[in-house]
């Protein structure tokens, strides 16, 4: 989307995490601001909102997918493939 947005204005164009997430599922970002205000204060959504939803949304998903990646890798076996 913003491949096609920049190239089309001649100039970078970054779409923010908010935008996306509102256009994809308005509902379950007012869910999480509820969650976050309800269980950890007012405090938790404002660091929230100010930090992370303003971020380009192809980084933070790029961070998400290398965290989820990170976690489900599985080292090769040293013997090798045909190892009993």
């Amino acid at each position: 989307m913003d491949t096609i947005a920049s190239v089309s204005a001649s100039r970078m164009i970054l779409t923010p995490l908010s935008s996306v997430w509102a256009d994809v599922s308005p509902t379950s970002l007012y869910k999480l601001q509820e969650i976050l205000e309800v269980r950890f204060g007012m405090g938790t959504w404002t660091a929230f909102h100010d930090t992370l939803l303003p971020q380009p949304a192809f980084v933070v998903l790029f961070a998400l997918s290398l965290v989820f990646w990170m976690l489900g890798y599985k080292k090769p076996s040293l013997a090798g493939r045909f190892a009993a």
